[in-house]
């Protein structure tokens, strides 16, 4: 990729007035000294923003290479460097691909002020960041290994925590498919929650009528491609699938029999419009006034309302319009989240991240003005969603949610799991047949389910029916949520994490209405308050994914930490000794808490990257001593792509 330096770096005296839309910084942000440490995403941004800029002529493409350029230089990796490229508003219509060569081209390949190519200094010894070691200190070091995050310990799911009712069919799921069983309880928890919706709630205080909850919940499992998850949602997910196709088919009848009453109306009209006409040119005012009465009571009967559960790929403005028509709720099921993820990034969607944010609660209405479109209601807004995501693609919302852009998006996934894999049995059992028509059939009635009969009340005004716990479970709950709060209170916790758990108040009684609304539909408990059995099972399940949350925002916070340390020490960006305190003084992304950098310095010397040296003295005023670390030089011989994953 030959671009000139130079011209990449022309500027003109108002920079503002030559950047893209979007671009542009406003007067009140402060100085790049102020906003950022040197050598990041932001302050090189900031900066390049503020000083040279390149001309109207060169366009998007040249003013991209040399923010790119720029941002290479001091140290930001590549990868930082694609996703804020990626993701730009002013970049959009820029195209994907496009931009992924601008900014690979360059980071491949350095440029000099001549316009010549310089081999990049990580992919071989003669460009190398360092001066080259000897052969003798080279072999005094062990081969450095393959980066892989540490993942923190989480329990493996009990069948037991199965729902009674549901647990043969769940059982099947898991070991014809050699899956985690918590992957098929998460979709069929979530799955029922959204037969439920908004039908009925409930009030998890004795006395304070205002805090309601619907059962409605977010789940996602987390797995590396070709695990399975696929496979275990449609076959969690096929009883509601079918539910979905008898709607379908029976809205196609409908169709059919208004369609021909449709045509009996229009005949009727226009034979009473005949004797209209005959009447009134006789002047008989007796039959004009019975034959306008008749006219006036033929009323067309209103379009069949086509029941729907499910929906996979939707615009939000299509999916307001099935909400009206299914008040309910719906489930959003989508096999990739990040494809669900990714549309709120665009232009002109921006507005459809808080429609999500809202549909979560399951109670508040939602209203939309458009020109073109007009005006739409949807009241007690209820949306379920549920879908599958790769760690890494996660982890990147993750780390967005603990610098500064978190809307308490990722906190609403309650039901988020990533299990450990389990070893792979070739597998080859009939199904269990009976097991599954049994499940469907649960499955059925929940949807037929009439919540005052099953034990809920409603008062005057109230909108939805809910349901309270009993005396025992009432102790149970209040245990929990005193214990919980308090602890989250005094949490050193990311805050990300402590938002996400703080959001188990809604999955507490909403899991133990579901399991209840269960156990009467399966026969196993009479209608009535939700029991202490339901709430001690909804307790045992909030403290098993609170340990996968735990995992999840870890990673997201540290995962790929050690790999983009070992990514900024192989390209040079520290000196030859450093510490702890060099590197958070950087300010790299990941990289700008003492925990975190702990951590990775710790998976470098694992994984023989790094090693320590010795201690530097503590300073005159108190501070206390710090480790120094040196390289091993091998690194600097070969990129980090080949070995930090």
């Amino acid at each position: 990729m030959k671009i000139n330096l130079k011209s990449l770096r022309a500027a003109t005296p108002t920079p503002k007035t030559h950047l893209p839309n979007g671009f542009a910084r406003p007067n009140a942000v402060p100085t790049p000294r102020q906003s950022a440490p040197n050598d990041t995403l932001d302050w090189c941004i900031e900066t390049f923003s503020r000083g040279p800029c390149p001309m109207p002529s060169q366009g998007r493409n040249d003013w991209l290479a040399a923010l790119a350029l720029f941002c290479n230089e001091r140290g930001v990796l590549e990868t930082d460097m694609l996703s804020w490229a990626l993701t730009h508003p002013a970049l959009h219509g820029h195209g994907e691909d496009r931009i992924m060569k601008t900014v690979s081209g360059i980071y491949r390949e350095k440029v000099s002020d001549h316009g010549t190519k310089v081999a990049d200094y990580s992919h071989g010894r003669a460009a190398s960041p360092r001066p080259p070691s000897t052969k003798a200190s080279e072999a005094e070091w062990p081969t450095p290994a393959a980066l892989s995050p540490r993942l923190r310990p989480v329990p493996a799911f009990n069948e037991n925590l199965f729902p009674p009712a549901l647990r043969p069919a769940l059982r099947d799921v898991a070991h014809r498919l050699q899956c985690p069983p918590d992957w098929p309880a998460v979709a069929w928890m979530v799955m029922m929650g959204a037969v439920v919706g908004n039908r009925c709630g409930i009030r998890p205080k004795q006395l304070d009528t205002g805090w309601l909850e619907v059962p409605n919940l977010w789940g996602a499992i987390v797995a590396d491609p070709s695990k399975m998850k696929t496979p275990t949602l449609n076959a969690a997910l096929y009883p509601l699938k079918e539910l979905d196709r008898v709607a379908r088919n029976e809205h196609r009848d409908n169709i059919r029999s208004h369609e021909a009453e449709a045509e009996v109306l229009k005949a009727r009209k226009e034979a009473i419009k005949k004797k209209l006409t005959r009447a009134a040119d006789k002047g008989i005012e007796d039959d004009l006034m019975s034959l306008q009465a008749q006219l006036a009571n033929l009323e067309a009967t209103s379009a069949p309302v086509a029941r729907r559960y499910l929906v996979n790929d939707s615009t939000v403005e299509k999916l307001v319009e099935l909400l009206i028509d299914n008040p309910r709720g719906l489930l959003v099921f989508r096999d990739e989240l990040t494809g669900l993820l990714l549309t709120w990034e665009k232009q002109g969607r921006e507005t459809d991240r808080q429609f999500y944010l809202e549909a979560w609660n399951g109670t508040g209405d939602y209203g939309s003005d458009r020109i073109g479109r007009g005006s739409s209601y949807v009241q007690n807004c209820c949306l379920s969603l549920l879908g599958g995501i790769q760690p890494d693609k996660l982890a990147n919302y993750l780390r967005q949610t603990q610098n500064g852009e978190n809307d308490g998006m990722t906190q609403r996934f309650s039901l988020l799991t990533w299990p450990d894999p389990r070893p792979f049995k070739y597998i080859d059992v009939v199904p269990d047949h009976a097991a599954h028509a049994d499940a469907a059939e649960l499955l059925r009635r929940l949807d037929a389910l009439d919540p005052i009969k099953a034990g809920a009340t409603i008062r005057p005004g109230d909108l939805i029916p809910a349901f309270h716990f009993d005396l025992a479970a009432q102790e149970v709950f209040v245990a929990w949520l005193t214990k919980w709060q308090l602890a989250l209170e005094s949490s050193d916790e990311s805050p990300a994490l402590v938002q996400h758990l703080a959001k188990y108040r809604k999955l507490f009684p909403a899991l133990a209405l579901l399991f209840h609304l269960l156990e009467i539909v399966s026969g196993a408990t009479a209608p009535g308050p939700v029991s202490q059995w339901a709430a001690e099972l909804a307790e045992q399940w909030c403290a098993y994914f609170a340990a996968h949350a735990r995992r999840i925002y870890a990673y997201g916070a540290n995962g790929s930490n050690a790999a983009t340390l070992g990514e900024h020490i192989s390209k040079g960006h520290l000196k030859a000794n450093f510490t702890a305190r060099d590197i958070q003084r950087k300010g790299w992304q990941g990289l700008t808490d003492k925990v975190a950098v702990a951590t990775a310095l710790e998976d470098l010397v694992e994984a023989s990257w790094i090693r320590e040296l010795h201690a530097q003295p503590a300073s005159e005023v108190g501070r206390p001593h710090s480790t120094v670390y040196e390289a091993n030089p091998s690194i600097f011989l070969k990129g980090p792509e080949s070995r930090a994953h």
